[in-house]
């Protein structure tokens, strides 16, 4: 039964966040797609954009705050 109702909350989730994701520029979406859905570190990140791991950091936390 749990598990039915956490399959319910994270489409649920999903169904939020796909439009708002939609609505942030390319940059910040593939931030957050990159540090979060592929799980990659933020020296990764910043390698992947030609930035330091610390704007790397920023753009990130910039990108949440937009995103909420």
């Amino acid at each position: 039964m749990q598990a039915h109702e956490t399959e319910s909350e994270t489409n649920r989730v999903l169904e939020q966040l796909e439009p708002a994701m939609a609505e942030l520029d390319a940059d910040d979406r593939d931030t957050l797609v990159l540090r979060y859905l592929e799980d990659r570190n933020l020296r990764e990140v910043g390698a992947e954009f030609g930035i330091s791991e610390d704007a790397a950091r920023m753009r990130a936390n910039r990108a949440l705050e937009r995103l909420r």
